[in-house]
């Protein structure tokens, strides 16, 4: 683990989680440091130590450095054409006249109500 944080090989994370394991060493002359003591070191979240422990104690030390592909994702709402159609109508101008896009106004609908500023 110390090569990778020597020579600053690989991903940011992994070398967040290599540094997370070194400080967390039980053999280190000061007996490894808690998770809360070392997600403040590191400036992370004290979830993000318990998870990398965790998986170190599961999966073992090669499973924590290695970049694993999340299984459990769900299926993306939007993909391929319609994907690129919301990405081009996101980025597109505004309609001629307006410099905030808005829904016409319903003259039916009155302003009386619990969103109005009279019932506050």
């Amino acid at each position: 683990m110390k090569e990778i944080l020597d020579g600053c090989k690989g991903s940011k994370e992994r070398r967040r989680r290599a540094q997370i394991l070194l400080l967390a060493d039980e053999t280190r002359p000061d007996g490894g440091l808690g998770d809360a003591e070392i997600a403040e070191v590191l400036e992370i979240g004290a979830a993000t130590v318990a998870r990398v422990r965790k998986q170190r104690v599961m999966d073992g030390l090669q499973a924590v450095l290695e970049y694993m592909v999340q299984v459990n994702r769900g299926k993306r709402s939007l993909e391929g054409d319609g994907e690129a159609r919301l990405t081009k109508l996101a980025s597109s101008k505004l309609p001629h006249g307006g410099n905030t896009a808005t829904f016409p106004r319903n003259p039916s609908i009155g302003r009386s109500g619990p969103m109005s500023p009279a019932s506050s």
